[in-house]
């Protein structure tokens, strides 16, 4: 990912301060604060979803509609990461953003309504414990994640085809390995974006790629989330 290197003619900070401790300090705060204003949104639209029966008939009555989350999310993201400028540019970098975060909550809102509130809490639990413990790796831990990359491209493309399979094949054992390597693999991509943020190590985003850790962070929780959320509803069945 060349726009992650840091070399005197690819990274817009080279020969800065973006190495002064206050600087990464404020880049970090702002990542975390766009992460936790996503968070909150996704939970509040889902928990209307979930909640408010009007709602949650709409999402059982009408399966379209997570075919419209699922292609405004597809679109949305590929914009900001296919297109630097885009997400380095204010205010439609913010626009974007809020559109893909509207767009996953629904179709986080489309997949937990089929499940009850009890798993729900509890994978919530489960996941912030899990990204608790990945975050404070990820920053304290001497390994060196910014380099897996590719290696992570690959898994999820494999997961990607396990999913297709699953999808068609409707079967407990197959969807709970699909479920357990999502999880796998989601927590690498934590580790890997937060020690992206972090910086200090061979990769690290730009000052101005605010837009785009966030948008990795968020993403990696809500997988960790959905995936822990389908193996408690496979393991409970």
């Amino acid at each position: 990912m060349p726009f992650l290197r840091r070399s005197p003619s690819e990274d817009l900070t080279y020969g800065t301060d973006w190495d002064d401790d206050h600087t990464r300090r404020h880049f970090i705060s702002k990542v975390c604060s766009i992460v936790a204003l996503q968070m909150a949104v996704t939970t509040i639209i889902t928990a209307i979803f979930l909640f408010v029966e009007s709602a949650n008939d709409l999402l059982m009555e009408n399966s379209y509609i997570k075919w419209i989350a699922l292609a405004g999310t597809l679109l949305t993201s590929l914009i900001l990461i296919c297109c630097n400028s885009v997400a380095r540019k204010v205010p439609i970098n913010y626009i974007l953003l809020f559109l893909f975060t509207g767009f996953m909550a629904l179709g986080v809102s489309c997949m937990s309504i089929y499940y009850t509130t009890r798993l729900i809490l509890y994978a919530i639990g489960i996941t912030l414990a899990i990204c608790i413990a990945l975050s404070l790796f990820a920053i304290f831990a001497p390994c060196d994640f910014t380099g897996w990359g590719p290696y992570l491209c690959v898994l999820s493309i494999v997961l990607v085809l396990m999913g297709l399979l699953a999808f068609f094949i409707r079967n407990r054992i197959l969807s709970l390995v699909y479920c357990s390597l999502g999880l796998i693999i989601f927590s690498l991509y934590l580790v890997y974006d937060i020690q992206l943020m972090v910086g200090g190590r061979r990769n690290e985003f730009s000052e101005d790629d605010y837009i785009i850790a966030a948008l990795g962070i968020y993403i990696d929780i809500i997988y960790i989330f959905i995936m822990i959320l389908g193996i408690l509803g496979l393991v409970d069945a």
